[in-house]
C-alpha cells in the first residue's frame, strides 16, 4: 500500500508540472498535441474535442506535454510555440518549475495551518521523546514513547541537553529517567511559542507533554562507541511546528520554500567546488523513500512531497539540455543575439541531452 501511495504521490508532482506547461500554452493560446503522463505506448488514451490526445504511459514514471512548433520537424503555422512572443514562450517554459514550487508552497501552508510541519526553514527540531529504540538501550530497558527527563540526575528538556550528556559520559554508564506512557501511546502535544530573538511573530510548537500522573522508570545504559561519538541507540521524536492565525500561514510556506531553495543552491555550489559528493536518487529510491515516510505518518509524507517538489522545480531549471532550464538558454541566447537559434542544432543538442538523461536514470535505478 505505502509503495503504490508513494508512486502516486510521485506522479501527482509530475501532472502539477506538467499542468502548469499545458495551461500555460493554453493562456498563450498554444496548440496543445499531447498531455501525456509515463513515457512509452499509451495505456490509456483519450482525445480532446481540442484535438489534444490524454495518455497515460505504459512506463509510470515522468511526464511531458507536447507542444505544436517545438520539435524541429514541426511547421509554423497560426497556435504553434514558434509563432508566439519570447514572453509568452519563456512563461510556458518556467510554468512547470514554478507550479511545483507553488505545489510545495501549498503543503506548507497545510501542515503549518495544522501545526504539522517537520521543519522551519529547513531545520528540524529534537525532542526528549523517543521514537525507536535500538541497542544498547533496547536491552536496557527504554521504549518508543518514553519521555526523557532526566540523565545522571540532571534534567533534559531538548535533543542537545541528551547529546551533551550521553557524549559526556564517554562511555560510563548512565543512569536515564522516563515518563512512560501506561499503554505505550505517544504523549499529547501541547501548542507552546517558541523562545529566541530571531523567531518570527506567529511561530508556535507542538512539543510533547506527558501528563503528570504517568509512571516514571529509570534505567542504566552504557553507551556504545559510533563514528559520531557515543550513541544510547535511539532516535528521537521531532517537533510540529505551526503558525498562530491564518494571516501567517502563506507566509511561513513561502518562507519555507525559499529555504529549503537556497540550501539546494548552496548544496549544488559544494558539489561544483568539489567539497560534497554527488547523491543520486533514482524512481526505486524515491519510492522507496515515499513508502517509509508514508509509513512514518501524513505530515512526513506530506514534507517529503513537498521537498520533492521543490527539488524538482529546481533540477529543471538548472541549464542542461533536455531540461526546462536548457529551454530558457536557448531562449536566453536568442533574447541576446536578437534572433532564434537555429531549429535543428537546438533539437539535436536536446536529443543528445534527454540520451544522456534516460541513460543517468536507467544506471542509477540498476
Amino acid at each position: 500500500m505505502s509503495i503504490l501511495v508513494a508512486i502516486l504521490g510521485f506522479n501527482l508532482l509530475v501532472i502539477v508540472h506538467e499542468l502548469g506547461h499545458f495551461l500555460l500554452a493554453r493562456w498563450s493560446g498554444m496548440k496543445v498535441v499531447k498531455f501525456s503522463i509515463g513515457f512509452g505506448p499509451a495505456v490509456v488514451r483519450a482525445e480532446g474535442k481540442d484535438g489534444t490526445i490524454y495518455q497515460f504511459g505504459a512506463l509510470p514514471v515522468g511526464g511531458y506535454v507536447q507542444i505544436e512548433g517545438m520539435s524541429a520537424s514541426d511547421r509554423r503555422e497560426p497556435g504553434s510555440y514558434l509563432e508566439k512572443s519570447w514572453l509568452s514562450r519563456v512563461l510556458v517554459v518556467a510554468a512547470g518549475p514554478v507550479f511545483n514550487l507553488a505545489f510545495a508552497a501549498l503543503l506548507y501552508a497545510v501542515l503549518f495551518a495544522s501545526t504539522s510541519a517537520i521543519y522551519y526553514e529547513s531545520k528540524p527540531q529534537g525532542t526528549p521523546t523517543i521514537r525507536a529504540v535500538a541497542e544498547p538501550a533496547l536491552s536496557a530497558g527504554l521504549r518508543p514513547n518514553d519521555t526523557i527527563v532526566a540523565i545522571g540526575g540532571r534534567p533534559v528538556t531538548r535533543m542537545r541537553d541528551i547529546l551533551k550528556a550521553v557524549g559526556a559520559s564517554e562511555g560510563r554508564a548512565v543512569v536515564i529517567d522516563v515518563v512512560r506512557s501506561p499503554d505505550g501511546s505517544p504523549p499529547p502535544r501541547q501548542r507552546q511559542p517558541i523562545e529566541g530573538e530571531d523567531v518570527p511573530e506567529g511561530l508556535v510548537m507542538a512539543w510533547p507533554a506527558p501528563p503528570k500522573d504517568w509512571p516514571r522508570a529509570r534505567v542504566t545504559v552504557t553507551p556504545t562507541r559510533s563514528k559520531k561519538g557515543w550513541r544510547l541507540g535511539v532516535s528521537l521524536e521531532l517537533a510540529r511546528f505551526g503558525v498562530d492565525g491564518v494571516g501567517h500561514t502563506a507566509a511561513f510556506a513561502v518562507r519555507e520554500v525559499g529555504a529549503l531553495t537556497v540550501r539546494m543552491f548552496h548544496g549544488l555550489g559544494r558539489v561544483l567546488k568539489g567539497t560534497e559528493s554527488v547523491q543520486l536518487g533514482g524512481p526505486v529510491k524515491i519510492t522507496e523513500m515515499g513508502a517509509d515516510t508514508f509509513d512514518r505518518g501524513t505530515p512526513w509524507f506530506f514534507q517529503f512531497l513537498a521537498f520533492l517538489s521543490i527539488n524538482l522545480a529546481f533540477l529543471n531549471l538548472l541549464p542542461l539540455p533536455a531540461l526546462d532550464g536548457g529551454r530558457l538558454m536557448f531562449l536566453a541566447v536568442e533574447a541576446v543575439a536578437r534572433k532564434p537559434v537555429n531549429r535543428r542544432t537546438e533539437a539535436i543538442v536536446h536529443g543528445v541531452g534527454m540520451l544522456v538523461l534516460f541513460g543517468l536514470i536507467l544506471v542509477v535505478t540498476v
